[in-house]
């Protein structure tokens, strides 16, 4: 299968899908596709590459960042300012919006949060600013989810609610072949990834439902730590009284991504409304580096 292209996109650009316009970052990894069909704003994450800033989107793809990283570049990343988030929100006021939902990376993994919700102090229409306590397409299905109830003539506080209901069932896991660019981000102790290598360990980590991210277990060969991550997201998706859509994330390892992917359809059958190959966002791809293999599952709600 393919891949689905992932796209940032001017927020001011796009359209909302109501009354209720539904912002989310771009941490979300959504495919241009998605976002062109349900309206939904997305507003760039900054990637910092040596001394030089780029909006996500920008020519800055998880390929770049990959062979960034491998070059030994210094490649860092940066919250969008609460003035980029203001724009979207004017934007969306300007296309007819008169209430606006705003979902983000988890509050514990990036400060994106606390720029929505200043931004939206000055907002030109109400705004309800939301922590999803996960990132990757775990936010982009809650995200489009929002927007389906908002196309379907949601209020905003139905939309809100359909956000945080998706993304607080939602999974997120993650292979990382090193614990290394963790570290470097800030996201893991410098002890854990001294003891990870020391032990030639391949990681499986998970954001937590407080939006932490945990160690989920510590394996000696890859194919172990592959098919610990497909349980993991096998085992979670089996509470969902609905079927569960899933997204398969990766960082220059398509290849591994699409083992992953092969595996989750087999093992969930009919249960997976769909597993799609998505391309990780550029901004997640500088902290879990070249190699990295994620999966998000979250409830297939259809509003």
């Amino acid at each position: 299968m393919s891949e689905q292209s992932s796209g940032q996109h001017d927020p001011a650009a796009q359209a909302p899908a109501g009354a209720v316009a539904v912002v989310t970052d771009s941490t979300a990894s959504l495919p241009a596709e998605l976002i062109a069909q349900f309206g939904i704003t997305v507003v760039p994450v900054c990637v910092i590459i040596g001394d030089t800033s780029y909006d996500e989107g920008e020519g800055i793809t998880p390929a770049t960042v990959a062979e960034q990283l491998v070059a030994g570049a210094k490649v860092s990343t940066s919250r969008p300012s609460p003035d980029a988030m203001s724009r979207a929100y004017r934007g969306a006021s300007s296309r007819g919006a008169r209430r606006i939902v705003s979902a983000h990376i988890s509050s514990q993994l990036s400060a994106t949060h606390e720029s929505a919700l200043l931004a939206a102090t000055h907002a030109p229409v109400p705004t309800t600013v939301i922590d999803s306590h996960t990132t990757g397409m775990a936010l982009g299905f809650a995200a489009v989810a929002g927007a389906r109830a908002a196309a379907a003539g949601a209020d905003a506080d139905t939309v809100a609610a359909v956000i945080r209901d998706v993304a607080g069932r939602s999974v997120h896991a993650v292979y990382v072949e090193s614990l290394e660019f963790l570290k470097r981000g800030g996201r893991v102790s410098a002890r854990s990834a001294a003891i990870g290598a020391a032990l030639r360990m391949h990681p499986l980590l998970a954001v937590s439902p407080t939006g932490t991210l945990e160690v989920l277990s510590k394996v000696r060969t890859q194919s172990r730590a592959i098919g610990a991550l497909v349980d993991h997201i096998v085992s979670v998706s089996q509470g969902y009284p609905e079927s569960a859509d899933v997204a398969v994330h990766h960082c220059a390892a398509q290849d591994l991504a699409q083992r992953v992917a092969d595996m989750l359809r087999l093992r969930m059958g009919e249960r997976a409304t769909s597993v799609a190959l998505v391309p990780l966002s550029a901004a997640l791809s500088v902290h879990v580096g070249p190699g990295a293999v994620s999966v998000a599952a979250a409830p297939a709600v259809r509003s």
